[in-house]
């Protein structure tokens, strides 16, 4: 089994600190059990655990070799692309939407999840790798214990798609078992752990049948448009944390660009829609 082979390298070499990478470590389920070998103190998967994230692992291979420079950790992964003001403002112009400019949204958007509103986040730099992190994800609260079902099939999803609970760095151990080992990975989605009583409690509506679920976490430096608007949502809610969910529909890309994230909310995938500053309502009669 792939755990033997790792505890079999353990053993060999001493290491207690393993880095995977490659689409085997696409489940989270099984880094899971890695992280929970004897001898294994920590992991950390590749953000881009999959055929796409070859190239940067080869660059990195010949950087070691041919200049002894070792890769340093990798803390966040927006390292596709962005959207300009004058982008966002065409794309607003030409659809029958309603729309403001907030000087911080966060506010907005913690009031949208206490009212339980399902929310389309465009900001910042796209996600590398397989994985949403809050810059093109769909947001939603955390206690409906239905809402996999149903936000699920709002977005033609099957019911083997689900969700992930996105929260503040800062309170995840109170929510997930064992989670000091895996704080590394879970900022870039790739491990799951077991939820604590007091995470099923307060948030059932992160928690999959057997009882993990698979977080990201955010933090004040890397992600601070997400984490002022999940704080946001703590103060008024007690809770810090939401359902987070890819920006798109059942096999359909990602969005990538203002213009597909305001055809989703027209379509009905989204209640309402940031776009960076710009709080996007469907137009009222």
């Amino acid at each position: 089994s792939i755990c033997g082979v790792v505890a079999a390298a353990v053993e060999r070499t001493g290491h207690r600190r393993v880095a995977l990478a490659g689409g085997t470590f696409a489940n989270v389920r099984l880094n899971q059990k890695i992280l929970e070998l004897d001898g294994v103190d920590e992991i950390f998967i590749h953000p881009h655990m999959g055929d796409g994230g070859v190239a940067l692992g080869s660059a990195l291979d010949v950087t070691a070799r041919e200049i002894g420079l070792a890769p340093t950790a990798i803390s966040e992964a927006y390292w596709g692309n962005a959207a300009t003001e004058e982008e966002i403002l065409a794309t607003l112009r030409q659809f029958p939407v309603d729309y403001e400019r907030l000087d911080d949204p966060a506010e907005a958007i913690g009031d949208a999840l206490v009212a339980r509103q399902v929310i389309g986040l465009f900001n910042g730099r796209m996600e590398y790798g397989p994985r949403a992190l809050g810059h093109r994800t769909i947001l939603a609260e955390p206690t409906d214990p239905t809402m996999m079902h149903w936000l699920n099939s709002r977005l033609d999803r099957t019911e083997f798609m689900p969700f992930a609970p996105i929260i503040l760095e800062e309170d995840a151990p109170k929510y997930f078992e064992n989670f000091e080992a895996g704080r590394l990975p879970a900022r870039f989605m790739t491990v799951c752990f077991d939820v604590s009583d007091y995470g099923k409690k307060m948030a059932p509506g992160i928690v999959h049948k057997d009882g993990t679920a698979r977080p990201q976490t955010v933090n004040e430096t890397d992600n601070a448009y997400i984490y002022r608007a999940l704080s946001a949502y703590k103060r008024k809610s007690g809770l810090s944390l939401g359902i987070n969910t890819s920006f798109n529909k059942h096999e359909e890309p990602i969005v990538c660009h203002p213009r597909d994230a305001v055809q989703e909310l027209i379509r009905g995938s989204v209640d309402i829609l940031f776009l960076e500053n710009y709080r996007v309502t469907p137009k009222t009669v």
